[in-house]
C-alpha cells in the first residue's frame, strides 16, 4: 500500500508540469507562430533574410488584398507548374520559379512540435500540398511536395494536381551550407 501511495504522489508531481506544458502548447499558440527570418515587402512578396530568397505571398491564382489572399488557388500538374512559373511576371520580375523542397521547408515554423506557417506572412497556406522543383527519388515520374499542415514531404506523381507558391533568387552560399533543422519530417 505504501508503494502505491508513493507512486500516486510521485505521479501527481510529475503530471503537473506536463499539464502546464499542454496548456502552453495550444492551437492558439500555433496560429500565432511568427517566423522572424521573413519580412513582408509591400509588393506582395516576402523576403527570407538568411537565404536571400523572395517568395510570392499568395499561391498562384490568388492575389493579395487587405484581408489576405483573395481568389481561388489554382492546382497544376508538375509540368504545368514548371511551365507556368517560367512565364510569370510579377512586380516587373520574370525570374520566378518553383522552389526546391529545402526552400519550401523554410516557410515552416515549429510550435509545440508541429509544423505551422506564419499566417500574417502567408495567409493562404494551410493544409495543402505545394509542388517543389525537387525530383522524387527513386521514381523518375515523381516530384516532391511539401504538406504545409504537418511539414511532411512526399513524392507525388507529376500528373497529380497540386498548388504552387513561386520563389525567385538564388539562395546564399552561407545558407546552403547550413544543416537542416532536425525536426523536419520526411515520409
Amino acid at each position: 500500500m505504501k508503494s502505491l501511495m508513493k507512486f500516486i504522489i510521485l505521479g501527481s508531481c510529475c503530471l503537473y508540469p506536463i499539464s502546464l506544458n499542454a496548456k502552453a502548447c495550444s492551437e492558439k499558440n500555433k496560429e500565432l507562430a511568427v517566423n522572424k527570418n521573413f519580412t513582408a515587402q509591400k509588393n506582395g512578396t516576402i523576403k527570407h533574410h538568411p537565404s536571400g530568397l523572395e517568395f510570392k505571398q499568395c499561391l498562384e491564382g490568388q492575389s493579395l488584398s487587405n484581408n489576405g489572399c483573395k481568389g481561388t488557388a489554382r492546382s497544376y500538374s508538375w509540368l504545368e507548374a514548371e511551365s507556368h512559373a517560367k512565364t510569370q511576371i510579377f512586380n516587373s520580375k520574370q525570374d520566378w520559379r518553383l522552389p526546391k523542397i529545402e526552400e519550401l521547408q523554410i516557410l515552416l515554423t515549429f510550435v509545440c512540435n508541429k509544423a505551422t506557417v506564419d499566417k500574417t506572412l502567408f495567409p493562404s497556406l494551410s493544409t495543402e500540398q505545394i509542388w517543389s522543383a525537387s525530383p522524387g527519388t527513386p521514381v523518375n515520374d515523381h516530384s516532391v511536395v511539401l504538406n504545409v499542415s504537418d511539414g511532411a514531404i512526399y513524392g507525388v506523381g507529376r500528373g497529380v494536381k497540386r498548388q504552387v507558391l513561386l520563389v525567385r533568387g538564388k539562395p546564399s552560399r552561407k545558407w546552403l551550407e547550413q544543416e537542416p533543422p532536425s525536426d523536419w519530417v520526411i515520409r
